[in-house]
């Protein structure tokens, strides 16, 4: 507990009919006078916070919380006797056995016998109430993760990369930045789920995820677009610059080993460049690149040729929300 400031000679108590009044009230009820010392407490504020009347009546509130907010407590129960509005909180406060609460307190401004100012609180404790809403602000973000990311691996899902995609097209035609896009699929990795089983290809998965956030620059998105498969968005590069990448990027994955069997794992990737395609073409024609790069037998990236109706293909610069 706190130590408190040595107080000054016993105060004179509060008014016999407010101690009378106060005094038999369901909910803790104290005065506190303009210094910030108690000068009366009820029963139900004495069980509260787990001390007897004597321990708290002419000692000073700062008793009542944890050190950390004093300063702040003093600096607020001054200032608020200038202006003498009622006022209703949340506070931290510290009990008798050193565990914390929560508690709202609604007070107001009244004045003594001698016609100082004093200040008569109302407490109710909110703790488990707070609990609850905290219990529910944690699933509720985690209801909110669970709708943008993978769960095994912590990426973009699937259906939030599609909307970053767009988003990303969108910019690109507005102010005519170049982005490019490859999809990678890691190579035979169902032999691996095969041999060594569906957790050792979950650590895969996850290690090679963490590998490829190191490797790619922060401006680049990485989704994990299902399965083995995964989705790269790199704005402010051509097609070519985007094959040099995802070159270097495999280049760097072969000189080291994933999970607990130390795995020397490769990659197959399409690249394609943005010019123009609604989302879905561009998606398409990565997809066919990736398909040639494993017909050349894995381990190798594609890049997608330029064709020459894209012009014709283009369309307004809306792009619809899409399911590929």
């Amino acid at each position: 507990m706190t130590a408190i400031d040595d107080t000054p000679g016993l105060l004179p108590q509060a008014q016999p009919h407010l101690r009378q009044v106060l005094g038999n009230l369901p909910m803790g009820v104290c005065i506190i006078d303009l210094e910030g010392y108690l000068r009366l407490v009820n029963h139900a504020f004495c069980e509260f916070f787990g001390y007897a009347e004597t321990d708290l009546l002419n000692a000073h509130f700062r008793k009542l919380l944890p050190s950390q907010h004093h300063q702040t407590a003093e600096k607020q129960h001054a200032a608020s006797f200038f202006d003498e509005l009622d006022q209703r909180r949340a506070v931290e406060v510290q009990l008798h056995d050193g565990s914390s609460r929560t508690v709202i307190i609604e007070d107001t401004i009244s004045h003594d016998e001698a016609g100082q100012p004093q200040r008569i609180a109302f407490l109710v404790d909110i703790t488990e109430r707070c609990d609850i809403e905290r219990q529910l602000e944690e699933k509720n973000r985690r209801l909110e993760y669970l709708a943008t990311r993978d769960d095994l691996t912590g990426l973009h899902n699937r259906r939030f990369g599609l909307e970053l995609l767009e988003q990303t097209l969108e910019r690109s035609q507005r102010y005519g930045e170049k982005v490019a896009i490859a999809m990678l699929d890691l190579d035979h990795f169902k032999e691996i789920n095969d041999r060594y089983g569906h957790a050792v290809g979950d650590e895969v998965l996850t290690e090679f995820s963490h590998f490829m956030i190191g490797a790619l620059r922060s401006s680049d998105t990485l989704v994990r677009w299902g399965g083995e498969e995964f989705l790269v968005i790199l704005p402010g590069v051509d097609r070519f610059s985007a094959q040099t990448t995802i070159d270097r990027v495999l280049k760097q994955l072969r000189q080291r080993t994933l999970s607990t069997p130390r795995l020397r794992v490769s990659f197959s990737a399409g690249v394609g460049e943005y010019r123009h395609q609604m989302p879905k073409g561009l998606l398409e024609e990565v997809d066919h690149a990736l398909y040639q790069a494993k017909s050349a037998g894995r381990g190798c990236v594609s890049i997608a040729p330029v064709s020459s109706a894209c012009q014709e293909r283009c369309c307004t610069p809306t792009f619809p929300s899409f399911q590929g």
